[in-house]
């Protein structure tokens, strides 16, 4: 025989133990008669074993150690065979199959009610005494409601001054409302207060009787607690007072909604207090439940009128777009269907409520109430965090780090924030419907799936640390160079070229880590991955040699500052005006007006026409037969004339240099000077210092020749003898 749990026991003592006290317990309790001739034998083979059980027994440590083994097997014996989840899930619904059939039973009790609630209507009206008792209730229930009316409308009367400075304030921010409003709020319980003063204290001077005094007191406390309800919705809504208004609504709907929920919210009261009324009077407890359904039916009624009235109003509310992209696809999602959803919800919570599932109404409404309350103020505190987040933003000590992220850290901090207070609401809300989080989360599956979910995020939060360093690091750079505001442009322009590439390049490397996290925490080997990308990589870089040609040497180009957004370059035949710079090739364009895109690897030799300074070449040709030295001075006088004029001060920095006399041509003497220039403004002053050389040099008379050319026809003249 086998016992389980010894199969793998360790030394040499067990199998012989067990076998000793197997046999011992048979002698203990006597063996049957049919086999005692057996057992003998058996005891008198098994007597080896018999005596390592006795040493065994004798030894305190080895037989501390066995008892601890029966015990263990004792145990594993008695407990109960696991159940599978799919045990699990049938009892659950067979659950509530039984609990179904017994809601639809109570229902069919309290349908049969209906012809009880119709008898006792019928003795309240027949019956004298019922009359004279209920004719009763109702002369003192007006009496206390007039008192109790009379003194809230005279603490409303002398209130009105109060309300009337306060509702003329205008808040400069949202959040200042909510002071305002509850300012408000405790101005409007007052009269509510004077009314249960009145109320109770006239039907304690009226002493009626037990019936009827109970009666009136349920009345009285169901307009108590109607007008209470009825100020908590002004409140939210302030129909009258836009200023103090805490929901972003408009006056029409303010009032509008004001009123059906008023509606909504005396017919649930006031149909209550009324069956308990009916109750007192007489009615008996299955008619009851039949006024309560109704009531219940009339209270679902109105709320899906409110849900169709409101569902485009709501749908536009909820499209409001968020910080977070998910945030937005969901709200637009819900926007679409957020009205189906809930008339299903009305329709079931009156089949609850009808059904009289034990807690069931109170347990749907508390957890609607939390959710509700959670994500509106998730709503409202991601809004309001806004403003506070552009503030810090704009704060010295980040500003002084990273001045020009402020956009950039704005969205981040806001994403952020949304993420902590949305995930807030929604734990909220788990808790409120009850979901078991923290005991699924205990399970090694929950476990697994936490550690896993924090390992991820660490290693976004990480990566995005890093993305924004690098975006820092950047804007030091940029505001911290040296060098005056030409050269900081120019190497913003440099920059800004390599900063989207190198960007790119960084977000695919932090993403391919995080990717890599990724499939580690979700049980992915991801070296086949890896070495699928090494294949691909080489198979791109020998099938496109000449892209990573022009990458290298575009990249080579601007970290060497060969040219700029707005440079005047020659590049092989091309010259113009460089438009934009990419890592793999340049765009020009041209005087013409076209538009020239070169490859970095067919860039040879490149011309840069406008880099740091310029020369406005001072060349002209003038007739062999003039004076030099004054056509040089005429030069200089032009020259410095230009320099002079307040448009061309401050384009030419030096004074004209002349070089002198150059060449000498076919028809001139070239005499060649030069003016120093701010670059790409060399063409600018060579046009205007053209002009007015020519018409120096026509003043004066100095001659620019035109190409000439002398032809001398040679004539033979022949003897006479020659002619004979």
């Amino acid at each position: 025989m086998k016992l389980p749990g010894w199969g793998q026991a360790s030394g040499p003592w067990p199998r012989a133990m067990l076998t000793a006290a197997w046999i011992g317990l048979l002698a203990v309790t006597g063996a049957p008669p049919a086999t005692a001739q057996t057992s003998a034998e058996s005891t008198a083979q098994a007597r080896p074993e018999i005596e390592a059980l006795i040493h065994v027994l004798e030894d305190p440590a080895q037989r501390a150690v066995l008892i601890e083994k029966l015990h263990a097997i004792a145990d594993e014996q008695s407990a109960p065979p696991a159940r599978t989840a799919g045990a699990k899930l049938l009892d659950a619904i067979a659950g509530g199959l039984i609990e179904a059939r017994a809601a639809m039973s109570d229902a069919a009790t309290a349908a049969r009610g209906a012809g009880k609630l119709v008898d006792w209507l019928r003795r309240q009206i027949a019956d004298s005494t019922s009359r004279a008792s209920l004719l009763d209730a109702l002369l003192q229930l007006v009496l206390v409601l007039g008192v109790g009316v009379l003194a809230e409308r005279l603490v409303a009367w002398l209130l009105l001054q109060p309300q009337g400075r306060l509702a003329q304030l205008a808040p400069r921010r949202p959040w200042h409302r909510l002071p305002l409003a509850v300012g408000g709020s405790s101005l409007a319980v007052l009269p509510v207060v004077a009314f249960a003063a009145g109320a109770y204290l006239t039907l304690t001077w009226l002493d009626p009787s037990r019936e009827a005094g109970l009666i009136v007191l349920a009345l009285v406390n169901g307009s108590l607690l109607a007008r209470l309800a009825g100020l908590l919705v002004s409140a939210v809504l302030a129909p009258r007072s836009p200023q103090l208004r805490l929901l972003p609504i408009g006056d029409e709907v303010a009032a509008s909604l004001h009123r059906r929920l008023r509606w909504i919210v005396n017919a649930a009261i006031y149909g209550y207090v009324g069956a308990e009324a009916a109750l007192l009077l007489g009615l008996p407890p299955a008619g009851q439940v039949v006024w309560l359904d109704i009531v219940g039916l009339v209270v679902v009624a109105l709320l899906a009128a409110t849900v169709l009235r409101y569902r485009a109003g709501v749908a536009a509310w909820l499209r409001t777009p968020s910080p977070l992209p998910w945030l937005n696809e969901l709200r637009r999602v819900t926007a679409s269907l957020w009205h189906v959803a809930a008339l299903v919800y009305v329709a079931a919570l009156y089949l609850i409520w009808v059904a009289r599932v034990p807690g069931g109404v109170a347990y749907l409404l508390q957890a609607t109430a939390v959710t509700l309350i959670a994500f509106v103020a998730a709503t409202a505190l991601t809004r309001l965090a806004g403003p506070v987040l552009s503030r810090v933003s704009r704060a010295r000590a980040l500003t002084e780090v990273a001045p020009s992220g402020e956009g950039r850290f704005v969205a981040a901090l806001r994403v952020v924030a949304a993420s902590v207070v949305y995930g807030a609401a929604l734990l909220a809300s788990l808790w409120a419907w009850q979901v078991p989080l923290e005991s699924w989360l205990a399970t090694p599956i929950g476990l697994r799936l936490l550690g896993s979910t924090l390992i991820i995020g660490l290693a976004a939060l990480v990566a995005t640390a890093i993305w924004e360093a690098i975006g820092v690091l950047i804007d030091r750079h940029l505001r911290r160079g040296p060098g005056s505001s030409a050269e900081k442009s120019r190497r913003r322009a440099r920059i800004e070229t390599l900063v989207p590439v190198l960007r790119k390049i960084m977000l695919w490397i932090l993403a391919s880590v995080v990717v890599i996290v990724v499939m580690s925490e979700l049980g992915i080997d991801p070296a086949p991955l890896i070495a699928a990308a090494g294949v691909a990589g080489i198979a791109i870089g020998l099938g496109a040699q000449s892209l990573i040609k022009d990458l290298v040497t575009g990249i080579s180009h601007i970290l060497e500052d060969t040219f700029a957004v707005g440079d005047v370059v020659r590049v092989g035949d091309f010259s113009g005006v460089v438009e934009g710079i990419s890592i793999r090739a340049v765009r020009l364009r041209d005087l013409d007006g076209a538009v020239h895109t070169i490859p970095f690897s067919a860039v040879a030799v490149v011309t840069n026409l406008t880099k740091e300074y310029a020369f406005a070449p001072l060349d002209v040709g003038v007739a062999y037969g003039e004076d030099l030295d004054r056509v040089m001075a005429t030069i200089r006088e032009v020259a410095a004339g230009l320099r002079a004029d307040p448009a061309f001060t401050a384009l030419i920095p030096e004074e004209a240099e002349i070089l002198g006399v150059d060449a000498f041509q076919d028809s001139s003497v070239l005499v060649r000077g030069r003016l120093k220039t701010l670059p790409g403004q060399q063409w600018v002053v060579a046009r205007e210092y053209r002009r007015r050389l020519k018409l120096a040099f026509d003043a004066k008379g100095i001659e620019i020749p035109y190409p000439q050319r002398t032809v001398h026809t040679r004539v033979e003249v022949v003897p006479p003898a020659a002619l004979d």
